[in-house]
């Protein structure tokens, strides 16, 4: 049987690193034909090495690095600039399947190239779907590229709705982060350190923040109508503190599915590598005679408006929640670097979603994504909005 050829967009990432895991559990159905790294060269050149990829991709400034890293390695090997060889290796003839886990903006184009091209894209970085979904989903129904969804939410979905599409609703489970006990009258004395240490997940610095706020469930709020084709209506979220049931998806005729499994993200990762059959993951399954009671519990959307948020940046439609995704990139940023508190994080995405709905009638990019183009500039508009603010503070 022939080697599925996979490009991994951010292989040094926790995304990246466990799809390689998952693969090297199943190294005869697949070929790593190309990596992308960033910033963690070591990582990126022990990778090289064992998966022995055709192509590699980094910023330019650090090829020499990458290269002293590397050492003596003597199989052919292009090595290309991050701008340019990140959609070469998203779109060429030779790959079957990119697994895209770069975060933030940078990955939108790529993804997009590979939509065109047809792929199989095994999608993780959030923003692309965030920043344009309409587009992307709708290039890839004309193309015949297939979106196959790795976050564990959005992945326990998909894996439930294998069976029928008559959908009532879907429920996103969050497992609260570090704060979803903590009084709102507390908040004003979270620290970065402290907002840093998630209670299930080890993810980047990025979406652990993103996760305290619930903003990675308001983002999810939004893949999840444009993946699943619904309206935002039907998609529900609920804290979950064990992180044992993914996901839900209630049917028109009362029945509910819900997805388990470890806290592991080899676990969907091996199903959108392995789709439509099931490969092994490296994971052990659940012994569900020693789980602890499951616990669900409603937001506080007083403590967490950021979902509250999600929803309206929908009901206005365009490039609104490419400008929410913008504005909150460089909140977090602001953030990560000390320069403002926790609490600040929430009325300054206030600030944002106030200012997204008075530019609205203005801008036609907020009115209206005609090219992915116009998806990037809302994101970059929303994030120069911020940075604005906290320069005049």
């Amino acid at each position: 049987m022939k080697k599925k050829t996979v490009s991994i967009l951010g292989s040094t990432g926790s995304i990246g690193q466990s799809t390689l895991s998952v693969i090297q559990q199943n190294q005869d159905k697949f070929k790593v034909w190309a990596l992308s790294g960033h910033s963690n060269l070591a990582k990126l050149a022990e990778q090289t090495r064992i998966f022995m990829p055709q192509h590699v991709v980094l910023p330019q400034e650090n090829k020499e690095a990458f290269l002293t890293y590397l050492g003596k390695y003597t199989l052919p090997l292009e090595i290309h600039d991050e701008k340019e060889g990140l959609v070469y290796i998203s779109e060429h003839k030779e790959i079957d399947l990119v697994v895209a886990a770069i975060v933030g903006s940078i990955g939108v184009l790529p993804i997009m190239a590979a939509a065109k091209a047809g792929k199989t894209i095994a999608l993780a970085t959030k923003e692309a779907i965030v920043l344009a979904g309409e587009l992307l989903t709708t290039t890839c129904h004309n193309t015949g590229a297939t979106l196959l969804p790795v976050d564990s939410e959005h992945n326990a979905i998909f894996q439930c709705l294998q069976t029928d599409n008559k959908i009532e609703s879907l429920t996103l489970t969050a497992s609260g982060g570090p704060f979803y006990r903590t009084d709102l009258a507390d908040f004003p004395s979270i620290t970065l350190e402290q907002a840093l240490k998630h209670p299930k997940w080890n993810m980047g610095k990025k979406i652990t923040i993103d996760s305290a706020t619930l903003m990675n469930k308001a983002l999810e709020v939004i893949e999840a109508k444009w993946l699943f084709n619904i309206q935002a209506n039907q998609v529900q979220v609920t804290i979950h503190p064990q992180a044992v049931i993914h996901s839900f998806v209630s049917f028109q005729d009362g029945s509910t599915l819900a997805q388990l499994g470890q806290a592991d993200m080899r676990i969907p990762i091996s199903y959108c590598l392995g789709y439509p059959k099931r490969i092994r993951s490296g994971c052990e399954p659940l012994k569900l005679d020693q789980l602890e009671n499951l616990s669900f519990h409603s937001v506080d959307h007083s403590k967490f408006p950021t979902l509250n948020m999600a929803y309206r940046m929908l009901e206005l439609g365009g490039g609104c929640c490419a400008a929410f995704n913008g504005a909150n990139e460089a909140i977090t940023e602001a953030f990560l670097n000390k320069q403002i508190s926790f609490i600040t994080i929430f009325s300054l995405l206030a600030k944002a979603i106030q200012h997204i709905e008075e530019q609205q009638k203005i801008l036609p990019y907020l009115q209206k994504l005609e090219t992915i183009e116009d998806a990037l500039q809302a994101n970059h508009w929303g994030s120069e909005y911020i940075r604005s603010i906290l320069q005049n503070n």
